[in-house]
């Protein structure tokens, strides 16, 4: 449209012949820069709707920084809970509360790419208004040569149009910059994402090892109990306890809770030391059958060492 308005200028200014119809012609010229105007003022509302759209981005990334350092924040809390044998409850809290923060990560992902897509268009739309200005300039710089007495009203629109092709730069500097930092932030949610998974998947896990008390003692997983000389005096004894170096390579390893187990033979004893109202025993065909009533207790310690007769 604009190129339209200053070919039918130039058309005046080059066809216009001596004094003739002089100020027709201004006037003309005055009604055309004055739409000109119009037209201008529009382009610099759509720079500030590109400065709102700026603004939200800056203050998501924002957000999601400090989304994140509250997440960090959360993971050593559950790290020492670890450390000093927390609670069930106290870990799992603090997991929740990380789960939260994710889900608010997820939120602010979505709402991420709602604004890329924003900013994409914004930048096709900087890329065709950058264009039409330039074409702009070097009409208005024509106008310039041409029409001397409208020089002054010309020079005051082409430093409006210098002004805009900066904005227009800088514009595109900062999506560019922008796009860039929430891709690095929809890459970081992704990797929260699957660290949150991990977590679930460490406080979920357990260990556990069956044998008999041979073979756990062979491995160094139990020991019998009491002052090494006076085990050696007792070879009979029965009475077990863990090995002070065991390692969980020995153990079978389960990524969620087992509520039971089933056993061959008989069940001499468990450890560690697990009260007898969060599990029950039974024996049926030679088969030992461990019912775990109270998960969140049966399992505050995540290795089980089950000793068979």
């Amino acid at each position: 449209m604009r190129k339209y308005i200053l070919i039918s200028i130039l058309f005046v200014c080059v066809f216009g012949c001596g004094n003739e119809g002089l100020e027709d012609r201004i006037k003309d010229l005055e009604s055309e820069n004055k739409d000109l105007g119009l037209k201008l003022q529009k382009q610099s509302t759509g720079l500030e709707s590109a400065s709102d759209v700026i603004k939200d981005v800056t203050a998501l990334i924002k957000v999601i920084h400090e989304t994140e350092i509250k997440i960090v924040e959360r993971k050593h809390r559950l790290r020492s809970a670890k450390e000093v044998e927390g609670t069930v409850e106290t870990k799992e809290e603090i997991l929740n509360s990380i789960q939260g923060l994710y889900d608010d990560l997820k939120r602010h992902r979505e709402k991420a790419a709602e604004l890329m897509e924003r900013l994409d268009s914004l930048a096709a739309m900087n890329a065709q208004q950058k264009e039409t200005i330039s074409s702009l300039a070097i009409a208005l710089e024509e106008e310039t040569i041409k029409v001397e007495g409208m020089s002054k009203k010309i020079g005051s629109l082409n430093k409006h149009v210098i002004h805009l092709e900066n904005k227009q730069g800088e514009l595109t500097t900062k999506i560019s910059y922008l796009n860039s930092e929430l891709n690095l932030k929809v890459k970081e949610v992704s990797r929260k994402d699957l660290e949150i998974r991990n977590l679930h998947q460490e406080i979920n896990s357990i260990f556990y090892v069956i044998g008999n008390s041979r073979e756990l003692r062979r491995k160094k997983i139990i020991v019998k109990k009491g002052i090494p000389l006076l085990r050696s005096l007792n070879p009979f004894s029965k009475n077990y306890v863990l090995g002070e170096n065991f390692t969980l390579a020995e153990f079978t390893h389960e990524k969620s809770i087992l509520t039971e187990f089933s056993v061959d033979g008989k069940i001499r004893k468990i450890l560690p030391y697990r009260n007898r109202n969060h599990y029950d025993i039974t024996y049926e065909n030679g088969l030992s059958f461990i019912n775990i009533t109270d998960s969140k207790n049966f399992w505050h310690q995540k290795y089980l060492v089950i000793i068979t007769k």
